[in-house]
């Protein structure tokens, strides 16, 4: 049972998130018809549904706070089947760090059916998301912008994301010096269409790893795309992308676990990956390798 100050903030919360300005938010729940824009570190105390059009439901307004979602639900207005109602819209993220610097989003909970990305960091130095589940949103399920750095991503789930239009799919890299670890990722991406998409994509950026993370049933598992630079990938596990069902069915998507599309100028290292299907990628012949654990909380 919440205590009387708590119900009369969540209700405030609520008033501010159909006006306009920061709100001083701590504990969050209902619906949400314009950007609520957070102050102070905050948490969910129910699930959320957006209407916010063309722009984010929950951004950061200041540096070194955190969303906390507490185990409830942010639902944006996509199809809850396909993630998109037509076209994605770029800006309709579920959350954005915004700019600001040294902020996060703490799950467990769930993030979906945003017409953009389920979490956007963008020109943020450094920031993190940490056990969250992202689903059936139009982009992808977190994206990191070329404008974002130090940003740490672990122990996140991130399923059925992506669209035909754009490389996009579970995780999405394109900032330097990030690092992505202990993520889970499958279904994702439209395995027929003109776009790349994966489980974990390296569109751009400098000096990323991605390490001892899954990506399993997307229409192609872990790509490096030709922009991605002194990047390494090393002890994931990225076996049967696509799916079964995809690769017989239409035969013309030709997705695989490991895609290198760089330059070997670019000097992207591939490390003790465990995979099937490879190219200009080596997949290891023998045991599984060790991959590290991840730490207790």
């Amino acid at each position: 049972m919440l205590k009387p100050h708590k119900l009369l903030l969540s209700a405030f919360v609520g008033a501010l998130a159909i006006g306009s300005g920061i709100a001083r938010a701590e504990d969050i729940q209902g619906v949400i018809v314009r950007t609520l824009v957070l102050s102070e570190t905050s948490r969910l105390v129910g699930d959320v549904t957006c209407r916010v059009s063309a722009a984010a439901c929950i951004s950061f307004g200041a540096p070194e706070i955190a969303l906390n979602l507490n185990g409830f639900t942010i639902t944006g207005q996509g199809d809850p089947a396909t993630g998109c109602k037509g076209a994605a819209v770029a800006n309709e993220a579920g959350i954005s760090s915004n700019g600001q610097a040294n902020v996060g989003v703490r799950g467990p909970g769930l993030v979906q059916r945003f017409q953009g990305d389920g979490i956007l960091f963008i020109g943020s130095a450094r920031g993190w998301a940490q056990g969250v589940t992202i689903t059936t949103n139009c982009f992808s399920g977190i994206r990191v912008n070329p404008t974002s750095s130090g940003i740490s991503v672990e122990g996140n789930v991130s399923v059925r994301n992506g669209q035909t239009a754009n490389p996009c799919g579970g995780i999405c890299i394109q900032g330097s010096n990030n690092q992505f670890r202990y993520n889970e990722t499958s279904g994702n991406g439209y395995a027929a269409g003109p776009a790349v998409n994966f489980g974990i994509g390296l569109l751009s950026g400098n000096n990323n790893l991605v390490e001892a993370n899954t990506a399993v049933g997307n229409s192609n598992g872990i790509v490096v795309f030709p922009g991605a630079t002194n990047s390494v990938v090393r002890q994931n596990v990225v076996v049967g992308n696509p799916p079964i069902q995809v690769a017989n069915s239409v035969p013309a998507s030709a997705g695989v676990d490991i895609w290198d599309q760089s330059a070997p100028s670019n000097n992207n290292v591939f490390l003790g990956n465990m995979c099937i299907t490879a190219i200009n990628a080596s997949c290891p012949n023998g045991p599984t390798p060790a991959i590290p654990r991840k730490p207790a909380n």
